[in-house]
């Protein structure tokens, strides 16, 4: 059981990493929207879906966060219930 407490350890410890990165990703996307915006529009697409095309970037990458912060708190759930069961046991 010790060992699954480990592993449940790592895993968060991934989760909040995931987290983390994800998290920078947003704060890239949103610092270099308007760049973006302009890239697009260089090679040739309209303003209009040059900026719904970023602006869909910068959804998807909450959506992401979304799922990171889920699974995360998922994670931390499950470490709980493992240190509780090892707690019965005693």
């Amino acid at each position: 059981m010790g060992n699954e407490v480990s592993n449940q350890l790592q895993k968060v410890s991934d989760a909040r990493e995931m987290l983390k990165l994800e998290t920078a990703r947003l704060v890239e996307l949103r610092d270099s929207l308007q760049i973006n915006i302009r890239k697009n529009q260089d090679l040739g697409m309209r303003s209009t879906l040059a900026k719904s095309t970023e602006t869909s970037r910068l959804e998807m990458q909450r959506t992401v966060i979304a799922a990171a912060e889920k699974n995360l708190k998922l994670q931390e759930e499950y470490l709980a219930l493992l240190k509780r069961q090892i707690q019965n046991t005693k």
